[in-house]
């Protein structure tokens, strides 16, 4: 006789007839007696809530700023670069939740090898006092003298309310070096009045036939494209008057 020792609860020992096979004529043979134990339910925990998984990412919404559509044409009889900008999407806002968005865009030196000037506005400091409250609202004028193309004049943005200014703008002029050494680039600071004429505040000429390193900084930036040359420049306080 074998004997099956396993730890656990006695349960009643089966017939020797539950060992033989039973043939009945509508059902299977029962070869094992029901459990005797009474049933139990097995009792499930609640699936715990799992976070939301993060959205992928929208390369418009997320990953970026934002994307640009832009062309970009080189006039070779003119040696001019246009840029069109045509629109932008998928741009992120700011959180005051909206902005007046507008395109920059910046020629770095060395970039068109048939000659041109590229003019940097920095910042200016110690402005004179022009409004009532003590400050001046600041912009600068560029003017290059003679020049027949629309593109003689430019002019930084306003900055509000202070004496020292930080612009951090560019301008390129093109055109062959040769003929931008017999031009004159006056720059010019003014102060913004809303309904009325603005107010000069000084300017600062730059050109073969000014003097001492107003004259140096004009012809070393045209005898160098590769790099860029920034210096301090006093400011007159009449307006220089050019003429052709």
């Amino acid at each position: 006789m074998a004997i099956d020792v396993s730890p656990g609860p006695i349960r009643p020992i089966r017939l020797i007839s539950h060992y033989f096979p039973h043939f009945y004529p509508t059902a299977e043979p029962a070869l094992h007696p029901p459990d005797p134990r009474p049933p139990v339910t097995p009792v499930r925990s609640a699936p715990q809530p799992q976070p939301d998984p993060e959205p992928e990412a929208d390369s418009d919404d997320s990953t970026t700023l934002g994307t640009l559509e832009f062309t970009l044409l080189f006039d070779m009889d003119s040696s001019t670069l246009h840029c069109t900008a045509h629109r932008a999407k998928g741009l992120k806002p700011p959180a005051s939740g909206s902005v007046d968005t507008f395109v920059k865009a910046n020629l770095l030196p060395g970039a068109s090898k048939r000659g041109g000037l590229l003019v940097g506005v920095l910042r200016c400091a110690h402005l004179a006092p022009m409004d009532a409250n003590g400050y001046s609202d600041p912009y600068v004028r560029l003017f290059l003298h003679p020049n027949a193309g629309k593109k003689s004049k430019y002019k930084t943005s306003v900055r509000k309310k202070t004496l020292n200014p930080e612009f951090n703008e560019e301008f390129f002029y093109a055109g062959p070096r040769e003929e931008l050494a017999q031009k004159t680039l006056l720059v010019s600071v003014w102060d913004y009045d809303m309904g009325t004429a603005d107010d000069f505040i000084g300017g600062v000429q730059l050109s073969s036939r000014a003097g001492g390193e107003r004259q140096q900084h004009w012809r070393e930036c045209l005898g160098h494209s590769d790099r860029r040359l920034e210096l301090w420049h006093p400011l007159d306080g009449a307006p220089l008057q050019l003429s052709d």
